[in-house]
């Protein structure tokens, strides 16, 4: 099992988190609008559970809600297409 845990700029628990999600080591969380509704979406992809029946690879996605969110401050791997790791992101 993995647990998502996701805190507000001030380091509050949001509300409806943790979520415990069915998966191995490995669950790669993402931060995207995918929807295009000005909102960002936590997206998570989890790897199969060999050996355990009915679990598979699998994605999740979290929707927050509010009101519209800024943009994306570190949205790839590293922080940018440099993957320097640091931010600013040039």
């Amino acid at each position: 099992m993995g647990r998502v845990l996701v805190f507000d700029r001030d380091g509050n628990l949001h509300p409806r988190f943790p979520k415990t999600l069915p998966m191995s080591d490995g669950g790669v969380p993402a931060i995207a609008d995918i929807d295009l509704d000005g909102r960002n979406e936590i997206v998570i992809s989890g790897s199969s559970l060999k050996g355990y029946p009915g679990l598979t690879d699998r994605v999740w996605v979290y929707d927050l809600g509010g009101d519209k969110h800024g943009p994306i401050l570190w949205g790839q791997f590293m922080g940018g297409p440099k993957h320097q790791g640091r931010y600013p992101v040039e």
